[in-house]
């Protein structure tokens, strides 16, 4: 009886320095306290896995960034917003090459930026861009005929203008508070950042036509 609790007794000591070895093991490759990073990476790497394949069967190859499924009313906003945003950039163009005040040659490479950002969301979901970069060509007519008046108007002297682009960026506020309020978190954060850089160029024209 003496010698199987001996033996029981030395099996255990020596099961426990391996696990304590094991442990010391990983702790030493991991760093301490962070031994489950490992675990934890692959459960969120499976997920990943899952949601791009989803993606992939949703949207096609190569969309597997959508996390969100859009409506129909989602994806016409964001086409809608692309095209408001171009506007904004050839209106500021046409009116800058004319008189050269120092708002539009500024704020349009701002508007190009702008398109730029909801146009990586077009993509991000597989939504063909509307339009091509043809400065003053829209794919909405309600669009292209406010161009056409837009840039009439500015045309006629500096404080039509400067009136102009006041008039646009209220518009451009407007309109994304409206999507703002129906969109995907990640849509949501573009508009959002999009609407506070409209609220600062409304201030820029705003200082200028003070001025006359």
């Amino acid at each position: 009886m003496k010698r199987l609790m001996y033996i029981m007794v030395v099996c255990s000591l020596a099961f426990f320095a391996t696990v304590d070895m094991a442990y010391a093991g990983g702790r030493h490759r991991n760093g301490g306290g962070r031994r489950f990073r490992g675990c934890s990476s692959s459960m969120n790497a499976s997920k990943g896995t899952g949601q791009s394949r989803g993606n992939r069967q949703n949207r096609g190859s190569g969309q597997s960034k959508a996390k969100y499924d859009l409506t129909t009313e989602q994806e016409e906003a964001l086409i809608f917003m692309y095209q408001e945003e171009k506007l904004a950039r050839d209106v500021y163009d046409a009116l800058g090459d004319q008189w050269e005040l120092r708002p539009f040659l500024k704020i349009k490479k701002a508007e190009q930026k702008h398109m730029d950002a909801v146009g990586r969301l077009l993509d991000k979901y597989g939504i063909t861009r509307p339009v091509g970069d043809t400065p003053g060509e829209f794919a909405d007519s309600s669009l292209q005929s406010l161009y056409n008046e837009l840039v009439e108007k500015g045309l006629q002297s500096e404080v039509d203008a400067l009136e102009t682009g006041r008039l646009i960026e209220i518009t451009d506020i407007k309109d994304l508070e409206e999507r703002i309020k129906d969109s995907t978190p990640d849509v949501k954060r573009v508009f959002s950042k999009l609407k506070r850089g409209s609220y600062n160029h409304l201030r820029a024209f705003e200082r200028n036509l003070k001025k006359y």
